[in-house]
């Protein structure tokens, strides 16, 4: 039986809502979309005539990032594509627990081209991230491998310990469909599924994995997901 990345029938629009494509199986459940923010607990009491030196130390939502993360079931099908029933099902173990979850922004997106990414330039251009510090520059700035069937082995590029957004485990990986990347369908963000870790919002899950995002104010993204069980 080949295993290989097949789409999970789900997209997920970013600041909207959950839409399901037919057939919609498998689904997404999300419980919850939220966005950070900063409240102003600190203030200086002054008078006329006073000059005061104040530094502010604070945080700020990124606008150019969107993550997710949760947990994966499913099965191994020995079928004959959607037709029909399957000969014979095996549950996926979650013990085991291996595999990849990636999103893209295309409904489509060639797995049996994947190339390797040597260069972030085409994600800050294809979304607008600018020179900012949290541009793809700043943030996939390491060298990763996954291996994705049909392809196999491939190399993108990814998070760095200090910018990851979780635990160590939790690398996205970026990577391409295309030796000549430039469209944001032409890209997609992985993470090799793991068991017991804790994600970043606190929950133990499966998986966790960033995304570019329109950094325009009210902007939305959709991004469809694909799995990888074996």
């Amino acid at each position: 039986m080949k295993n290989g990345l097949i789409l999970a029938l789900f997209g997920v629009l970013i600041l909207g809502s959950v839409f399901a494509i037919e057939p919609a199986d498998p689904t997404a459940d999300v419980q919850d979309r939220y966005n950070f923010s900063v409240t102003g607990d600190n203030n200086v009491t002054t008078e006329g005539g006073n000059v005061t030196n104040v530094t502010v130390n604070t945080n700020a939502s990124t606008e150019r990032w969107v993550g997710f993360y949760g947990n994966v079931s499913g099965n191994l099908l020995l079928k004959k594509g959607d037709l029909g029933a399957a000969l014979y099902t095996w549950t996926w173990s979650t013990a085991v627990a291996t595999g990849e979850v990636c999103v893209s922004t295309d409904p489509a997106f060639g797995w049996a081209t994947l190339a390797n990414l040597a260069a972030v330039t085409g994600i800050n251009t294809a979304w607008g991230l600018g020179a900012a510090a949290d541009n793809a520059t700043g943030t996939l700035n390491e060298s990763c491998n996954l291996n994705i069937n049909p392809v196999g082995a491939v190399t993108g590029l990814g998070q760095t310990t200090a910018n990851d957004v979780g635990a160590d485990t939790w690398e996205t990986c970026a990577v391409a469909d295309t030796a000549a990347p430039g469209a944001k369908n032409d890209y997609a963000f992985c993470v090799n599924i793991s068991l017991g870790n804790t994600a970043a919002p606190g929950p133990i899950s499966m998986y966790q994995v960033i995304a570019p995002a329109n950094p325009v104010a009210n902007a939305t993204e959709s991004y469809f997901f694909y799995v990888e069980l074996i």
